[in-house]
């Protein structure tokens, strides 16, 4: 902004040192300046977000660079905060066979969880847990089919399971798959994380 400033007041001196005929060559100078300071403005951003290390399903650029979002948390908004799996979790997950080594609320939440594990995770309910899909009867129809291993409801990541906030996101379909599963099955904590055995 000060860049812009600064060129708009040499512009207003150029003219008037000039007069008004050449005016049109120092407009050129001055937008040539303007938009040099603000390439390099772009570029000391872009270099300043480079250089910090960035994890989690949304990983953020800012000008503090310290890569943390508005509410201070690191690697971005909502969803596994700092993204890091237990090793209990990551191999638990790695053990499995099936179609989908888990299901999360969210795909914030399953993120983390597959790239940890490099196995495929279930992403209920889109992106932020609140798309009605899959359905319930689709869910119980996987789970009977034996296509899903695990059910992970709370993370322990540094937040719940998808949902903007780190909250669990739960809604619709959503709602009513977690609370099937809790009502059908057994959850116990591995690396922290509440995880439901389908199989």
């Amino acid at each position: 902004m000060r860049w812009i400033v600064l060129a708009l007041g040499v512009l207003a001196a150029t003219a008037i040192a000039v007069g008004v005929h050449r005016f049109r060559k120092a407009a050129v100078v001055v937008a040539v300046v303007t938009a040099l300071a603000g390439l390099s403005a772009t570029g000391a951003y872009a270099q300043t977000t480079a250089s910090v290390p960035h994890t989690g399903s949304l990983p953020m650029s800012d000008p503090s660079g310290d890569g943390t979002d508005p509410m201070g948390r690191q690697g971005g908004q909502g969803g596994p905060g700092t993204g890091t799996v237990s090793a209990e979790l990551t191999a638990a997950l790695q053990d499995t066979d099936t179609d989908w080594a888990a299901a999360a609320m969210g795909a914030q939440g399953q993120g983390s969880l597959q790239l940890a594990s490099g196995r495929p995770v279930m992403a209920i309910g889109g992106f932020n847990g609140g798309d009605p899909a899959p359905t319930l009867a689709q869910f119980k129809q996987w789970v009977s089919e034996g296509r899903i291993a695990y059910f992970v409801s709370e993370c322990g990541m540094g937040g719940g399971m998808g949902g903007p906030g780190g909250g669990p996101g739960r809604s619709g379909s959503g709602s009513e798959i977690s609370s099937w599963v809790e009502a059908n099955f057994e959850g116990t904590t591995i690396g922290g994380a509440t995880v439901y055995d389908l199989r």
